[in-house]
């Protein structure tokens, strides 16, 4: 569990780093569903790159197979694949490393809570790992920071998330770091960050409210939104709710 635990952190981390991030969600009408999450690390890569030129050496040492560079090995992605199998209401998860190093994971679920259920677990898992390992010292807020959740109220699905807005929350100090660096570091992942929501449904969309976060296209069916990442600095938090007919 341990080397399951150090992946779900270096996944978190990855989350954080990456400049491209898309959830997205459907919903069926009796609220099952699907859920992807969509990230893209190229440019995040090629900035680890930029600060040690080794890691071009051991990705190509990997090959096309791994673009992780050996990050995720496959005993890793069968530890992986064994946590969603034992979560009731998960199903048909699946974890791809696609070109360009495009991270997908998916995962069908059978109503709301199994959803929510799932996200608490992981944010849970990589939480325990940061604060219990020393290499990942000052990262155990991070799960805070990757706990979506999604509620319904009759007709109305709401999702939000939170995270921590001060800096001595993300579980400890890091060295070298203090308050004001860890801000900065904070304040540059939002700058950095281009994170949506998509979410379509079979039923119709009657409308959209909630706050910190800007529509990017709205249909009958469907609404893809971006978060608002200064908004989410600022409050700590974002809300999409859709009432449908």
């Amino acid at each position: 569990m341990r080397q399951l635990s150090i992946l779900i952190t270096a996944l978190a981390v990855l989350v954080l780093s990456a400049c491209s991030i898309t959830n997205q969600v459907h919903f069926n009408k009796d609220y099952s569903g699907n859920y992807a999450m969509i990230v893209d690390l190229g440019d995040a890569m090629e900035m680890f790159k930029s600060f040690d030129p080794s890691i071009e050496d051991s990705l190509q040492t990997q090959g096309a197979e791994d673009p992780l560079g050996g990050l995720i090995s496959t005993e890793d992605r069968m530890k992986f694949d064994s946590m969603f199998a034992t979560m009731d209401g998960i199903s048909n998860a699946n974890y791809d490393v696609g070109e360009d190093y495009v991270v997908t994971m998916s995962f069908d679920f059978e109503d709301i809570d199994a959803l929510n259920n799932l996200f608490e677990k992981w944010a849970s898992d990589a939480a325990d790992a940061a604060s219990s390992q020393p290499e990942m010292a000052g990262l155990g807020g991070l799960g805070s920071m990757a706990a979506p959740s999604f509620t319904r109220d009759g007709k109305t699905i709401t999702h939000m998330a939170e995270m921590p807005l001060d800096p001595e929350d993300l579980g400890g100090e890091v060295e070298g770091m203090d308050e004001m660096d860890m801000s900065s570091m904070l304040d540059g992942f939002a700058g950095m960050m281009d994170y949506q929501v998509v979410m379509t449904f079979d039923r119709k969309i009657k409308s959209v409210g909630g706050e910190g976060f800007d529509i990017l296209s709205q249909e009958k069916k469907s609404l893809k939104t971006r978060v608002d990442m200064g908004h989410l600095m600022d409050s700590g938090s974002y809300k999409i709710a859709v009432q449908l007919k």
